[in-house]
């Protein structure tokens, strides 16, 4: 997506319709050209090897036709159902990122599935292993199972801007996407970044945040009928969680403020030296 998004034109300082036209062209465009179907392992006749799609040329070509799509006001890049929000996917996904005071980072991000996942724990560990919705619903022997988790680091130089990830399924790469624009294209702070409206789309349809405002969703709705709206906080667009150093070097992190996420800092302890060495 970041890919694509690199060869169209850049963000302003304030989500436009044409900007908001230009993301979802963008992540449809991505999952249509997935090998599977989405919220399955099925795959797709005209889906692509992950190899192809993060090919230089592939990549071009995706943004040219993007491009070409948005100035024809007379086409519609496609038509969706108003989105509805699984409430047994909901709860499943979590995401830490840390950062220490050396600038070492961990984007991490994990989901067991159902609560309890396979409602064993590890023997040795404790743990609990996943149990897949797609992989329970699509059983086949040797099939590997396919998510969207997204974990990312940006960085510039030796330091870390973004040490991101979300949760909300097919939500998650649209909502990564998105805080990366608002904290590198817009340079807001990266609290301001995760709380502003979003934008995005899952297997159910296109969605949006009132608060991106009137002309944006009458953009949207003019390409995609059935655009679901609802308010930030609510039906949520994609969960993410961040760290990052600021322009002075300073360590700072964000929660999503649509769901149960925190932010916690702890102090540097010093390093004890075993006398006996």
């Amino acid at each position: 997506m970041l890919s694509i998004l690199d060869r169209l034109p850049p963000f302003a300082d304030n989500l436009t319709g044409a900007e908001a036209c230009r993301l979802i062209a963008v992540i449809e465009t991505c999952f249509a050209d997935r090998p599977q179907r989405l919220g399955s392992l099925e795959p797709k006749l005209a889906g692509h090897a992950f190899e192809t799609l993060i090919a230089p040329d592939f990549i071009a070509a995706r943004a040219a036709e993007i491009t070409a799509c948005l100035l024809d006001n007379s086409r519609t890049v496609a038509q969706s159902v108003a989105p509805t929000i699984r409430a047994t996917e909901q709860k499943d996904t979590t995401h830490l990122s840390t950062l220490d005071a050396q600038g070492a980072t961990v984007a991490l991000t994990m989901s067991i599935g159902p609560h309890f996942g396979l409602r064993a724990t590890d023997a040795a560990f404790g743990l609990l292993p996943a149990k897949s919705y797609r992989m329970s619903s699509d059983p086949a022997p040797g099939a590997r199972d396919v998510t969207e988790m997204s974990p990312a680091i940006v960085t510039r130089g030796d330091r870390v801007i973004l040490s991101v990830g979300a949760a909300g399924s097919e939500l998650i790469p649209g909502a990564i996407v998105q805080a990366i624009i608002n904290v590198v294209d817009r340079g807001v702070s990266l609290g301001e970044a995760l709380r502003m409206p979003r934008v995005n789309m899952s297997e159910s349809g296109v969605c949006a945040h009132d608060e991106v405002g009137p002309e944006a969703i009458a953009s949207l709705r003019m390409r995609w009928p059935g655009l679901g709206v609802s308010a930030v906080g609510g039906d949520h667009l994609g969960v993410v969680q961040a760290v990052g150093h600021n322009a002075d070097g300073h360590s700072y992190g964000s929660a999503d403020n649509a769901w149960d996420g925190t932010c916690v800092v702890v102090p540097a302890q010093a390093e004890v030296v075993d006398p006996a060495l």
